[in-house]
């Protein structure tokens, strides 16, 4: 019924979607199929949903084995919870956020540990540029220095930019991740942002 054993590892280096979310209507459309058993609007959200909700565990986590189970359990919950879905809302925060209960209770005794790799390893991809040596040493200095600056950040600040910046989810997503309100999540990616213009203010110049 559900192969989502056999699909995680393959999906493991599938493109990261652009951040986009779907809109309301689309989220509608899918809620309706999965309650009438659809399969292929799972494969459908598995193959959109599933690099970006594995990332976003591996940052919670750091374990990518655990990091794989984790991600295939959000999934199994959407689907198993598929005839109680009120149709409306959703599914990427849905997504989001079962995996986010299931990440914070699997390290309930530890710190979350956030890393921030994957943003200037994006940038640089853009950019298609060739450093010299001296701008590689500068490069690895300015990553080296905004991921210890991502990671100061306290744990709720730093996980509302990571989800906003890393995940491109909106405000009023991050608030349904997180059960908080849409302004506390504001506040939360103001500060974050804040703290990260003090702390890499030598680098910005």
């Amino acid at each position: 019924m559900l192969q989502v054993a056999d699909s995680k590892r393959p999906m493991d280096n599938a493109h990261a979607h652009t951040g986009k979310a779907p809109s309301a209507g689309k989220d509608h459309s899918w809620f309706v199929r999965l309650a009438t058993d659809d399969t292929s609007c799972l494969d459908e959200l598995l193959q959109l949903h599933w690099a970006r909700i594995l990332a976003y565990v591996k940052s919670l986590i750091g374990d990518r084995d655990e990091s794989q189970d984790i991600a295939q359990e959000a999934f199994v919950y959407l689907w198993e919870g598929r005839k109680r879905w009120t149709p409306s809302g959703s599914i990427r925060a849905l997504l989001y956020r079962a995996a986010r209960s299931r990440s914070l209770n699997s390290v309930r005794h530890e710190r979350v540990c956030a890393r921030s790799g994957s943003l200037l390893e994006a940038l640089q991809r853009e950019q298609h540029w060739t450093p010299t040596p001296l701008q590689l040493l500068e490069h690895a200095e300015l990553r080296s220095a905004i991921q210890e600056a991502i990671e100061t950040l306290p744990p709720r600040r730093r996980e509302v930019f990571l989800l906003g910046y890393l995940h491109g989810c909106r405000h009023a997503e991050i608030a349904e991740i997180m059960r908080i309100s849409e302004q506390t999540a504001r506040n939360h990616m103001s500060a974050a942002l804040s703290d990260l213009r003090r702390i890499l203010e030598p680098f910005l110049e």
